[in-house]
Order: C-alpha cells, then structure tokens, then sequence
C-alpha cells in the first residue's frame, strides 16, 4: 500500500437515447449497437496515459418518456490509477 502504487477505479456511463415516437425502435437499437461496439466489454480506451477498460455494454431499457422512446445503455468500467 503506502504511497506508491495503483488504485482500482470502478464507474458506470449511462448514455440516454431519445427518439421522437413513431419512429420504431430501429434507430434507437442501431445506435444503441454503435455505442456498443465502441464501448463493448474488453474494449480499452486510453487518454493521457490512462488506460479505462469496459467490462460490459447494454441496453437497460426502453421507456416511453412523453412524445419520446428512451433508451438507455450502460457502460461499466475500471481503471487503474497510479498514486
């Protein structure tokens, strides 16, 4: 432990789609497929010398919020961080 080593970071981004009803949820679900391949589990992301691997990618659910179809996607993650 001390000062000098990593930390372990866990998180979860949640990406609202929003969809005018009527539209089907084809556009929702493609897109929804695009955020997945990209943030997909096993995918790593680097920036500035910090790695952020995806442990998973999926469609939560689809809700009617008014005149609109919500999907949401969630992405959980880790990152290690040095100290």
């Amino acid at each position: 432990m001390g000062t000098s080593g990593d930390d372990r970071i866990d998180g979860v981004m949640q990406v609202d789609l929003f969809y005018p009803l009527g539209q089907g949820q084809g556009a929702a679900n493609t897109k929804a497929d695009d955020i997945a391949a990209v943030f997909g589990a096993g995918k790593t992301h680097s920036y500035n010398g910090v790695n952020v691997h995806c442990d998973y990618c999926g469609r939560i659910s689809q809700l009617v919020t008014e005149d609109w179809l919500q999907t949401i996607v969630e992405v959980g993650f880790h990152s290690w961080i040095q100290r």
